[in-house]
């Protein structure tokens, strides 16, 4: 639901972020309407595709922090 929303948000048509992503259109919607999961480097491209941004909040202190903030290795 959230996909959607960034995507409608921002106008973008399913096509243009699947070619930009190099996923098929239908792949993108099923994770739109979650038939599948994609994982988060995905979400990622997504959000980035359509200009938002991935925050994490601390909770106790409130403090953000992006997800690009943090370092990770690809499995």
């Amino acid at each position: 639901m959230v996909l959607k929303y960034m995507r409608t948000y921002r106008n973008l048509k399913q096509e243009v972020i699947a070619k930009s992503l190099e996923i098929e259109r239908t792949t993108l919607s099923g994770y739109e309407s979650g038939r599948r999961q994609p994982d988060f480097s995905t979400i990622e491209k997504i959000a980035t595709e359509c200009n938002f941004s991935i925050y994490f909040v601390n909770n106790v202190t409130g403090e953000k922090f992006q997800s690009r903030d943090f370092p990770r290795k690809e499995l």
